[in-house]
């Protein structure tokens, strides 16, 4: 499972403000509570939200489908406003990293093209969960149907 998100989702004020509640934590619980409060800070809709436009998110999605079956193989996924989740299986001869690159370097273009803008649009991180078992999976699915159903608006999804 992959979630990444545009540069301008998180004000620097909330970063830094996660960064301070997080740093007493033991490390094996910190980044997991950083990952659950960022997703709460980025369901709020800070940014730009390009990817609210349809065109937007459509471009990211072409992205995906792209070398969907060559690489991986997509199972689902969610476009919200200023960030994407899919869930999806990595053949063992791909390198997820550059697959995401891929993805970025495509929307980029194309969405900086739509909105008239020039620059970075992505955050250069991104989170990745390796799924464990069949629940897992089907726990990771349930996750991304609640992301449609909670606040945030999604653009476009699938499963």
């Amino acid at each position: 499972m992959i979630t990444y998100r545009l540069g301008d989702s998180l004000p620097d004020n909330v970063l830094l403000r996660l960064k301070h509640e997080t740093a007493e934590l033991p490390q094996e619980q910190r980044g997991i509570e950083r990952k659950r409060r960022v997703e709460y800070w980025l369901d709020q809709g800070h940014g730009s939200c390009l990817l609210r436009h349809p065109d937007c998110a459509r471009y990211v999605k072409n992205a995906w489908e792209f070398h969907d079956g060559k690489y991986y193989d997509l199972d689902a996924w969610v476009v919200m406003p200023n960030h994407v989740h899919l869930l999806m299986e990595v053949y063992e001869t791909s390198q997820l990293e550059k697959i995401i690159r891929m993805w970025k370097t495509f929307s980029c273009r194309l969405i900086n093209k739509r909105v008239g803008r020039k620059g970075t649009l992505w955050m250069p991180d991104y989170f990745d969960r390796y799924i464990r078992d069949a629940r897992h999976f089907a726990n990771a699915r349930v996750y991304l149907e609640r992301n449609v159903r909670k606040g945030g608006s999604p653009v476009a999804f699938a499963w």
